[in-house]
């Protein structure tokens, strides 16, 4: 019978599809580390020729944990949140970065 140790199994665990420059650990926000940057979506691309990245949005700053989400209680009154969220599309793309909870990206299928 033959035992394997702990760091023999990890490493039978690893995923495939893994970027040489960022490390993928459980519960990790997968789709930061692959649409941060530009050069994290020309590094998809690179690895899925079949994609192209078209757009990154970062959304919801303040209404949507102010609104409780997906829950049925909401700590920001429904005449506040047609403000609030103009108030987030001028803040710039550099802080949504820093505060935003969702993101939104657009990927395009290209035929080769």
């Amino acid at each position: 019978m033959s035992v394997k140790r702990h760091s023999q199994v990890q490493e039978q665990q690893k995923p495939d599809f893994i970027f040489e420059s960022c490390t993928i650990v459980k519960d990790s926000r997968l789709d930061v580390i692959l649409f941060t940057t530009p050069a994290a979506c020309r590094r998809v691309e690179t690895v899925i020729p079949a994609l192209r990245v078209r757009s990154v949005e970062w959304l919801s700053l303040f209404a949507y944990p102010l609104s409780g989400g997906f829950q049925k209680w909401s700590l920001m009154p429904a005449a506040l949140v047609g403000p609030v969220l103009s108030l987030e599309e001028k803040i710039p793309e550099t802080v949504r970065r820093l505060i935003a909870f969702r993101m939104m990206v657009v990927l395009e299928r290209v035929k080769p």
